[in-house]
């Protein structure tokens, strides 16, 4: 499967999800969220144990394989969240985007934001 768009995904993570758990508490956006917080998880556990270089995690191939796996059920977890919230996702990201982009970190260090 491949979308155009992140608007495309965003309407096909909806699909799935009102396919999946219909109007049940499993797809709601307190699912989503610890979802996201459960995947984030997942994440540092990789990145310690992969620092550590314990737990099998001395194996490049196979904290990379995690890694990925993590970061795309955040992403998906954190779409489906948005679209519980009613926000568009690309509106969301573009806005952030030219903020974060227009500022400039080094010449603003003592600068509040």
């Amino acid at each position: 499967m491949t979308w155009e768009s992140l608007e495309e995904l965003q309407r096909a993570i909806r699909e799935w999800n009102e396919r999946n758990f219909p109007n049940t508490i499993e797809g709601s956006r307190t699912n989503c969220f610890t979802g996201i917080v459960e995947e984030v998880g997942e994440l540092a556990h990789v990145d310690l144990k992969e620092r550590q270089g314990i737990r099998g995690y001395d194996d490049k191939a196979k904290a990379m394989v995690e890694r990925i796996d993590a970061i795309g059920d955040i992403l998906i977890y954190l779409i489906a969240y948005a679209d519980y919230r009613n926000l568009d996702v690309s509106h969301v990201l573009c806005t952030t985007a030219k903020k974060v982009l227009a500022r400039d970190w080094l010449a603003e260090k003592g600068e509040k934001d």
